[in-house]
């Protein structure tokens, strides 16, 4: 699991992955399928055998602050 100070933007180009957050949830995302975050702890893991391509953009920002501290990285 793990954490970035950045916003990223990842797009399923082929394949399955499923993205699991750090309370449990989890969901499968196929190609075409677009995912946002922003300061969530967070793991991908890809489904099957066969290969799943996705490509992320990361745009810098600053740390997201909750209950007045910023949360700091994870897994980095």
């Amino acid at each position: 699991m793990h954490r970035t100070n950045s916003i990223d933007y990842g797009i399923v180009l082929w394949g399955s992955v499923e993205l699991e957050l750090d309370e449990g949830c989890k969901t499968v995302l196929q190609a075409g399928d677009v995912c946002i975050q922003r300061g969530t702890i967070h793991r991908w893991r890809a489904l099957g055998d066969s290969p799943c391509r996705m490509i992320f953009i990361l745009t810098e920002a600053s740390p997201y602050v909750h209950d007045g501290k910023p949360l700091p990285q994870v897994g980095i």
